[in-house]
């Protein structure tokens, strides 16, 4: 921060990740702030993107919160939400059933990211749970209609595969961990 020549450019944005997923209210607020600062939009992303995968679920919900807002231009403002689902699903795809109506009237017909069509299996696809995907078919079909239902039939059917994966192996996964600490 002193001297940012110090840091060679190509460990910038891997350094910037990892402060943004430990970061503390103070460091969010402080990222926040450098990408208020900054003149270059380069910057700007690195610093709003490092923070969209806060470990902390309090430091993800303002994250979250900032989709709402007229802070970064709406072209990229889109991967705000399913970034936080990456760590966060339940928190993400809580705060976008609840706004829905809201994040829909950003997302434009077409887009590089994601479209009405696609916006919410984005923020459901990182879910292991099941009753996510019928969620996500009751969402999509209430407010978007039947132009995303194929799109959306692929991702529920992922949650569910995806559910039922980690349902059977992760026990499994638990036990071996659980082994090998005892014989240590």
């Amino acid at each position: 921060l002193k001297d940012p020549s110090t840091l060679p450019p190509d460990l910038r944005t891997p350094v910037c990740l990892i402060v943004g997923r430990h970061a503390d209210a103070a460091t969010w607020e402080q990222l926040r702030s450098l990408a208020r600062a900054t003149d270059s939009t380069e910057e700007r992303d690195r610093y709003y993107d490092a923070f969209q995968h806060a470990a902390d679920p309090s430091l993800a919900r303002r994250t979250l919160e900032l989709a709402l807002t007229e802070e970064r231009p709406t072209a990229q403002w889109f991967p705000i939400v399913p970034a936080v689902a990456e760590e966060h699903p339940d928190l993400a795809w809580e705060f976008a059933r609840t706004n829905a109506a809201a994040l829909l009237a950003k997302v434009p017909d077409g887009g590089a990211f994601a479209t009405r069509n696609t916006y919410f299996s984005f923020v459901a696809a990182p879910s292991l749970d099941a009753t996510r995907a019928a969620e996500l078919e009751s969402l999509v079909a209430r407010m978007v209609g039947d132009q995303a239902a194929a799109e959306t039939a692929k991702t529920a059917e992922q949650i569910r595969l995806n559910a039922a994966f980690a349902g059977r192996e992760l026990p499994k996964v638990d036990a071996w961990i659980a082994r090998k600490r005892s014989v240590q």
